[in-house]
């Protein structure tokens, strides 16, 4: 789903795995999620797939994600529509589907990733929540959740669900390997997330670490231009594949990321300390942000309070998770499963 790179990045080492097993796969998706597909895959076959188009206003997320459930239920339904043409086309023996709701069938096995078995926010739209995701749910054989059970778990309340289909945990999902070198970029930054909260977060992370001594660097998750000028200390990139990527975290001493589930398994995987940001009014990001600000293994703070010397002045008292990394044989063990 293009709800953010998290969807799709997420999913590339499954990916990776698979296609070196052997595995005929097609991709598809849409926008800036379906472009990171591409570039990281070339030679897979993919298709474009109808946007769910969702934008977040700048202050209540949330208000306009419940606005926009009749939209969304649309754009399941053309989904489901341009889904089934592909099928036809393109029999499939198993489909895994990311959040994209209408990506399933009744021909094939069909496991949907989330991990989100519970909606963030105000009390107040947790039950109608828990009764769309229910539905949304029914379609698909299997629910897989990459997060650990229990109290372990790195999405807290969020991965927390009982569903009328089977519910796996299958452990953490990230294209990310921690690596030993050079610590040569001070900061870098690591931008995400639907506009116009994305370009409002890059504004604010430039002109502060424009005034911060160091070698420093922007990723901007976003292909789309801007006018932009920074000091010759800081290298800015729109997009990087997973290995540019990766490398740029191994070598910084610091990052500032958002609070995205994706980019915490990142993190894990990583072993890195960070600066996370929630998306003003986005109701996952802030909730997972308080989750774990009093666990202490990143730093927390609010958007509008931003202070990235702060964040750089008390980040070594933070100890990042070391001891759990993701372990991809669950998720190959669950295919085999539901093949079977």
């Amino acid at each position: 789903m293009n709800w953010g790179l998290g969807h799709a990045s997420r999913c590339i080492p499954l990916i990776t795995a698979m296609r070196e097993r052997g595995a005929n796969i097609y991709l598809a998706s849409d926008g800036e999620a379906g472009s990171l597909l591409q570039r990281e895959f070339p030679a897979i076959p993919f298709f474009t797939l109808p946007s769910y188009k969702i934008r977040y206003g700048r202050r209540s997320a949330l208000g306009g994600l419940i606005w926009r459930f009749p939209g969304i239920f649309n754009a399941i339904s053309r989904e489901k529509k341009a889904f089934d043409g592909l099928l036809e086309k393109y029999p499939a023996d198993l489909i895994i589907s990311d959040n994209r709701y209408g990506c399933w069938s009744k021909e094939a096995p069909s496991a949907l990733i989330t991990h989100q078995l519970t909606l963030a926010g105000h009390s107040s739209i947790k039950g109608i929540g828990k009764k769309i995701l229910a539905h949304w749910f029914s379609s698909f054989d299997e629910i897989w959740v990459p997060d650990w059970s229990g109290d372990n778990a790195l999405a807290g309340k969020l991965s927390k669900g009982r569903f009328s289909k089977p519910v796996r945990y299958l452990g953490i999902l990230s294209r990310m390997r921690e690596e030993t070198g050079a610590y040569d970029i001070d900061i870098l930054s690591v931008i995400s997330g639907p506009e116009p909260l994305r370009s409002t977060f890059e504004k604010q992370i430039l002109e502060q670490l424009s005034q911060i001594p160091g070698n420093h660097m922007i990723v901007r998750g976003t292909e789309t231009q801007a006018d932009l000028k920074p000091p010759g200390n800081i290298q800015i990139l729109d997009l990087a594949d997973s290995n540019t990527l990766q490398s740029y975290m191994n070598r910084a001493k610091f990052l500032v990321t958002r609070a995205g589930y994706s980019t915490l398994m990142d993190l894990v995987q990583m072993g890195k300390q960070a600066l996370i940001v929630a998306t003003p009014g986005q109701p996952e990001q802030e909730y997972l942000a308080d989750y774990h600000k009093p666990k202490k293994y990143w730093l927390v703070q609010d958007q509008p309070d931003l202070i990235l010397d702060h964040a750089i002045a008390n980040y070594t008292s933070m100890v990042p998770i070391r001891s759990k990394k993701m372990e991809l044989g669950n998720w190959l063990d669950a295919i085999e499963k539901i093949l079977s």
